[in-house]
């Protein structure tokens, strides 16, 4: 099941208002164009967090991904500018595009655009989505630009308005959520792919696949149990958590039974000795398959929409 996992945090847009000292316009001239480049890189990872949740075409997703390098690039090529413009500043703005020009690796960039593609087998797409949910690096990225923006504010003696404890704690509650979502997501999508791969060898009648299949789910299962017991509800919230708690379960009980049985059977039809009372019964765990597993994983993937949806704003226009 390819799932296009994404890293996604929603911060503050500065506002561009300035209050200019003597002698300080060249500074404030810049100060504002960094303001204005670093809030339209905001912009862009703000309208791809949104596309991922309301809109999670890949096609939107390509375009969204591709504005936030854009958006990059854009500001690299201006700092360029500002320091030919203003070679008095050049220090200060070398940091700043050094910083600016690490964008496409912290926000992970190629691995978006390779999972968008295609370009990513089930596991390698899950690994993506765990270095994404360890990792704080885009995160920590963002804040050290706005750390950049607001030392050379300070140094030049640019006064500018301070981001208010509401908005920091709006911004604080969207990154909590969207890593809540994540931590569930990576625990059942590894669920899903063991279950999925045994699915497929069984419909390949690969009986040694789904043998092996279900001896790596059996022995992962345990601790993705033991990682799921860890988390809490949200807010109170418990409708994505329970969801998560049932598509394990489910697998667990499968896993343990149906899968033992099916394994059995395959065997028997391998070695052209099943009876027709045999293939009823083969058929009817692919029935449960069908009708019981595949909608419990469109329910959860539903939860984890609606859930985003109450913390993540919509994109622009919606």
């Amino acid at each position: 099941m390819r799932k296009i996992i994404l890293i996604a945090t929603i911060l503050a847009i500065f506002s561009r208002q300035t209050f200019a000292h003597a002698g300080i316009q060249d500074a404030l001239t810049v100060y504002n164009t960094l303001a204005e480049r670093t809030n339209e890189v905001k912009k862009t990872v703000s309208v791809w967090t949104s596309t991922s949740v309301y809109a999670p075409e890949n096609s939107k997703l390509l375009l969204a991904l591709e504005d936030v390098l854009k958006s990059g690039k854009t500001t690299s090529a201006e700092i360029d500018r500002l320091m030919k413009k203003y070679p008095d500043f050049k220090a200060d703005l070398q940091v700043f595009k050094e910083h600016v020009d690490d964008l496409e690796k912290s926000f992970g960039y190629d691995e978006k655009k390779k999972a968008l593609l295609g370009g990513t087998s089930p596991r390698e797409s899950l690994l993506i989505m765990k270095l994404n949910m360890l990792s704080d690096e885009y995160e920590s990225w963002l804040l050290q630009l706005d750390y950049q923006l607001l030392k050379f504010a300070k140094k030049h003696g640019i006064t500018v308005p301070e981001i208010t404890p509401e908005e920091t704690s709006r911004v604080k509650r969207t990154n909590s959520a969207i890593k809540y979502k994540q931590k569930l997501d990576v625990i059942v999508q590894e669920a899903i792919i063991y279950t999925n791969e045994f699915i497929e060898a069984s419909g390949n009648n690969d009986l040694q696949g789904m043998d092996a299949a279900r001896k790596e789910l059996v022995g992962k299962l345990p601790a993705l149990q033991e990682d799921l017991r860890k988390v809490a509800d949200f807010e109170g919230q418990k409708n994505l958590v329970t969801q998560a708690n049932s598509i394990l379960g489910f697998i667990n009980a499968f896993s343990n039974n149906a899968m033992v049985t099916q394994i059995g059977l395959m065997k028997k039809i391998s070695e052209e000795r099943e009876t027709e009372e045999d293939v009823k019964k083969y058929n009817s765990l692919i029935n449960v398959i069908n009708n019981k597993y595949a909608p419990m994983i469109g329910t959860f993937n539903t939860a984890q929409t609606e859930f985003l949806k109450q913390f993540v704003p919509p994109p622009p226009g919606k």
